[in-house]
């Protein structure tokens, strides 16, 4: 299996384009508890049959190098 094969096949694992699979919801709760711990805005807009958006506010987040 060629590296653009592995990389297609591992990233099946994480993204579903359709409804023939449903989360657990455990990813927006790990999303969440980090945007909470690091002050990070989240905005969380969902509609069935439509899609989820999410939004992300890192206007308090300060990045140093």
């Amino acid at each position: 299996m060629d590296g653009q094969a592995t990389l297609s096949s591992k990233s099946k694992l994480y993204f579903q384009a359709t409804n023939t699979y449903e989360g657990k919801g455990i990813g927006l709760a790990i999303v969440k508890s980090y945007c909470d711990r690091y002050g990070i805005g989240i905005d969380i807009k969902s509609s069935k049959n439509l899609g989820t958006t999410v939004m992300l506010d890192l206007k308090a987040v300060c990045f140093s190098v």
